[in-house]
């Protein structure tokens, strides 16, 4: 007797690639990086920044935002130490970590 089994993963708890914008990426030291999150509708969005090891550095954002296209921006101040970092955001119940790499 031959039964279904599943074979794949669901991914219920990640975000729609597509509805993030993340530039410029490289970003040099004391340049500012833009955020671009397209929202179906009004939520709590955190953004964080991750290093290599997957210690948090820090929150870079943790904020309200409203239905629509939201931009938001941070620098990155000199004395952040060059590579390859990771940010991760938050929308609600859902992640998505992506890659930035930061100049000197």
């Amino acid at each position: 007797k031959f039964e279904d089994i599943p074979t794949d993963v669901k991914e219920w708890n990640k975000i729609n690639e597509s509805s993030i914008k993340i530039y410029p990426n490289p970003v040099q030291k004391g340049e500012n990086i833009f955020f671009k999150l397209f929202l179906d509708k009004n939520t709590n969005v955190q953004i964080e920044i991750i290093d290599c090891f997957g210690r948090r550095i820090g929150n870079i954002f943790e904020t309200y935002l409203e239905t629509r296209e939201n931009t938001l921006q941070y620098n990155f101040e000199n004395n952040q130490i060059s590579g390859v970092y990771w940010i991760k955001i938050t929308i609600n119940d859902k992640q998505i970590v992506k890659p930035i790499i930061i100049m000197n």
